[in-house]
């Protein structure tokens, strides 16, 4: 493993990254750094994990906290690149989430209960940042509260960042099934949601879909509802229906879900020592687990098979996490599995309750 890159070179590390397969020399140095300073985070993060884990703990009985979702993760090449794309300004060093937690909720209540004096006691975890994607939702639909944090770098003998930036989301169950659909469609179809290189129908399915499931989640805590608000959201069921037929949703993410239903019965099987590398690749609809003992082993695997994916400009995707891991990351981060079960129940419960309605 080569040594951290500084800030200038990591921006050079990010320039690279954009023009992969010119030179293949380059390319290697590239993947080498980018690992480097990408294993600085997990490290980092762990204590945010805790304190994100203990404030659901204080807030609910142990029977509901169980139920609550604190991951976090690395992001993977293909996002970064596709970041660097989308924002030409951007440099490598300036990007707020190559580390990311998520905490996920059973409801609106419990988000706002939750981000309430988020960390207002913590001395170590300072909040750079926060959008309210809840209140203020995305014109494509997302909702979710994210939080730009600065931790303090536990690898105190890396001078160039004695800090680093990490990503938190904060967003409910119902709110996670949608961006997960969002992530998983954008991969079926080879289409970039962020960017809005989408197609029309497709567009139209998730932002009428998430503005329908935003009012079935507030309808608890902010009725009674005039009935113009009524009126609006049950003509909204209809029109989901028909795009769910037309663009043969449930058909298309049952197939993903069984192209990889192998990794939920490998899972059980491995140390919670174990790094374990998932490697999905959508052309050949296969599905495989390598193993490592060490995670140096492990990040050059990574490496190998990143550069393969991007340069080749092969469909798939290529995560590595360790066992102990991996049944919640399967939970909080489905689209690295592309498990689509929770989704695909959700738009059968909805047509199956337009059916019901128009008898």
């Amino acid at each position: 493993m080569c040594l951290i890159p500084s800030k200038r070179a990591l921006d050079r590390v990010g320039d690279a990254l954009l023009r992969l397969g010119e030179d293949p020399e380059a390319d290697d140095l590239a993947f080498q750094q980018l690992n480097s300073y990408r294993s600085l985070f997990n490290i980092a993060m762990y204590s945010v994990n805790i304190a994100c884990r203990r404030q659901v703990n204080k807030m609910l009985s142990p029977k509901d906290a169980k139920e609550v979702m604190v991951v976090q993760r690395i992001k993977r090449l293909d996002s970064i690149t596709a970041k660097l794309k989308r924002f030409s300004s951007m440099q490598l060093s300036q990007m707020q989430d190559i580390g990311g937690l998520r905490v996920i909720l059973p409801s609106i209540e419990d988000v706002e209960m939750y981000t309430k004096n988020l960390f207002s006691r913590s001395k170590k975890i300072n909040i750079k940042g926060m959008k309210d994607y809840i209140a203020s939702p995305k014109e494509d639909g997302y909702r979710g509260i994210h939080y730009i944090l600065e931790l303090e770098n536990k690898a105190t003998h890396i001078v160039p960042f004695p800090t680093l930036l990490v990503e938190l989301q904060v967003r409910t169950g119902v709110q996670h099934i949608w961006a997960t659909g969002v992530e998983i469609a954008g991969i079926i179809n080879n289409k970039n949601y962020k960017t809005g290189d989408w197609d029309a129908d497709w567009k139209q399915f998730f932002i009428l879909l998430s503005s329908y499931l935003a009012f079935g989640e507030t309808i608890a805590t902010q009725s009674p509802f005039s009935p113009k608000d009524l009126s609006e959201h049950s003509e909204q069921l209809p029109t989901i229906v028909s795009l769910i037929h037309k663009l043969t949703t449930i058909e298309h993410f049952e197939a993903i879900s069984k192209a990889v239903k192998n990794l939920s019965s490998q899972i059980n099987q491995f140390k919670s020592t174990d790094f374990l590398l998932l490697r999905n690749d959508f052309e050949l609809k296969e599905s495989v687990i390598s193993v490592y003992k060490e995670e140096s082993v492990a990040l050059e695997s990574l490496t190998i098979w990143e550069k393969r994916f991007q340069s080749q400009k092969l469909k798939g995707q290529v995560v590595l996490v360790r066992a102990k891991d991996i049944k919640n990351l399967n939970k909080a981060y489905p689209n690295y599995y592309m498990d689509t079960r929770l989704l695909v129940d959700l738009l059968k419960g909805l047509s199956e309750l337009h059916s019901f309605k128009t008898r």
